[in-house]
Parts: structure tokens; sequence; C-alpha cells
């Protein structure tokens, strides 16, 4: 993988280039948070954050979007997607391993070609970060990238180290290649320190070891309903997780009754009506069988279908909860350890 290096000097140089021509996404301060948003030149660019409110999921699987229209006589029509080029700059690895686990989802097998629309119009420009006390990337495999990115930045002081991930970022290096700068030995050094430096901070850790099939053992265990006690359904870790893709499906007719638009809105599965069906019957009535399902579709079911975990531990889930449940402690506790664990 071929790198450069980008001073520090000229990362708003850059932006402010990649902007003509494309939509820039950036992360920027929105009242006590950070959010992805259209870059504006007279806005600060926030480069060291731990996360964002929402993740990156937004711009590809929106919170709602109407999917077509439907008329008498006309039939449907499918809503336009735009085609302007799109680029989303800051995602840290775990958000960018969060797209890699929609993309199975929406592109393998039967493709969603909403989201594929939005993914083929879009570049991502990753950002490193260092995790706080919420973050367990480092446990789910997740800290670090070598793909599914177009260029990715790491902060190295007055410098950003950039990894060349795609033909496409190799086209951003060489129409701006007067920001840029070959690497040299002093920088990789520097790069090797910081990876085993950021590798050390890590304070909450997780045992993945045969997590499936400890879940599988355990569907019958009390922990679920004795979590479920503190959660109170609300869905704020599905809503805020990279890799959470629930949605219900619902027409908005209009005043004559008969055109409309046919949507999509997020929906998880904690609520208690998801499991509902005609009939009245709920597959899932208690909190405790919700807070389950959610839990072994991240870390069992996912690996089954997709040999891989659902969760990157991007610590949106803990840091959101309005009831500080902490789900590390929760799959510590199914394993029969103590909490304690999870902390190095």
């Amino acid at each position: 993988m071929r790198t450069v290096v980008l001073p520090g000097s000229n990362l708003e140089e850059f932006l402010a280039r990649l902007a003509v021509g494309h939509e820039l996404i950036v992360p920027q301060k929105s009242g006590a948070s950070i959010s992805f948003a259209a870059y504006d030149p007279s806005s600060e660019v926030v480069v060291e954050y731990q996360r964002t409110l929402l993740p990156p999921k937004k711009f590809f699987l929106p919170p709602e979007e109407a999917l077509f229209d439907f008329a008498p006589g006309e039939g449907f029509r499918q809503k336009p997607t735009s085609s302007e080029r799109r680029i989303l700059f800051g995602l840290h690895p775990c958000d960018i391993h969060g797209l890699r686990r929609l993309d199975q989802v929406f592109l393998e097998g039967y493709v969603d070609t909403y989201y594929q629309a939005q993914r083929d119009r879009t570049l991502i420009i990753g950002l490193s970060c260092l995790p706080d006390e919420m973050c367990f990337c480092n446990s789910m495999g997740t800290d670090l990238v070598t793909d599914h990115f177009d260029l990715f930045l790491t902060d190295l002081g007055d410098n950003y180290l950039v990894e060349i991930g795609s033909t496409e970022g190799n086209d951003l290096i060489l129409d701006n290649e007067d920001l840029f700068a070959e690497t040299s030995d002093i920088l990789l050094r520097k790069y090797k320190v910081f990876l085993a430096t950021r590798s050390n901070l890590f304070e909450q850790k997780l045992d993945t070891s045969g997590l499936s099939n400890i879940l599988a053992l355990e569907w019958d265990s009390s922990h679920w309903e004795e979590t479920a006690k503190d959660c109170l359904a609300c869905g704020r870790c599905s809503m805020t997780c990279p890799t959470c893709y629930c949605f219900t499906i619902f027409d908005e007719v209009n005043l004559d009754g008969a055109s409309g638009s046919r949507c999509r809105r997020w929906t998880s599965c904690l609520y208690k009506n998801y499991a509902l069906v005609a009939g009245g019957h709920n597959f899932r009535p208690s909190r405790g069988a919700r807070l389950r399902q959610r839990i072994m579709h991240k870390h069992k079911d996912s690996v089954e279908r997709h040999g891989i975990s659902a969760c990157v531990g991007c610590g949106r889930c803990q840091a959101h909860c309005a009831a500080g449940i902490n789900f590390c402690q929760v799959l510590t506790s199914l394993r029969g350890e103590s909490s304690e664990s999870i902390v190095g």
C-alpha cells in the first residue's frame, strides 16, 4: 500500500479543494456532540474527537427515506438519487468497519439498490483516533483498517501519514500533489510508536473467544431479565450503532387518499411492538427477550451468517445508554467472569 505525507498545515487547504466538485461531509461540533455534517469553510472541522452521536450509516441508510411515489394511473416512480460525488472525511477505523458490515447485509446476495446508489457515489477518507474509557474496538479487531477506504490519515503531530486505499483515492492525491510529500524513515518510526502507544491506551477489554458458543448455551440465562430491569427499551443503542439496520416500511398517503409515498424508517428490536405479528402475538414480549435478541444478533447470528461479529466496539451503545448499561459487562457476566476483567 502506497503512503504519502500531508503536512498538518495543508489539511485545511486540502479539504477546501475537495469541497470543489464534491459534496464534502466532515465532523463538526453540534451542541455538546460531534456530528458528521456538510463542510462549511466558516466552521471548524474537528479532527480530534472520540465518536459522533450518529454513525455514518445515516448517509447510506437514512433514518427515514421515501423509496418511491405512487399514484392512480401512473404506477410507481422510484425516488431519484443524487449522482453528485460525495466524500466522507474523518471516519474512525471502527466506523469504516461498520460500513463494511453494512455492505455485507445490503450488497451481498440481495442487493439493496437504494443503499448501493449511496455507496457507489461516496469516497471514504478515514482518520486515526485515540480511545477513551468506552472504546473496545481493540477487542473486536476493528481498531485498524487495511481496506474499505480511499484514503486514511494517521495524525503524527505536525504531519499526517496518508495511506492510499483505492485508485480514486490516488487520484485525489495526484490532483493535489503540491500539498503532499514523500514519507521518511522518521515518520515511519513515529507511525510505529503511535500504533504501540495507542494499543496500550485501551481501558476496556472484551474476551470474544468462543463468545458465539457461550451465548447459544446461555439462551435461557437469568442474566437477560436481570439486566433488562435497568433497560428502558428506548432504542438509543440501536439508533447510534454503526451496524444496526432494522427498518420498518410504511405508506404516507396524500389527502386524495390514493397517491403517496412508500417510506422506510429506522426501528429497533428493543421496541415492544417490533416482534408483534397479526393476531396480537408477540414473539419477544419481555425486555429481557428483546435485549437478548440484540446481543445475540451482534455476537452470534452475524458470526454464523457473515463470519464476523456485527459489533465494532465503538462504544456508542454504552456512551449513550440512558440507563448506563455496559454491554461489555453484560457479556463478561455471561461468561461467568467478574466485570473487573473488562478493565485492562
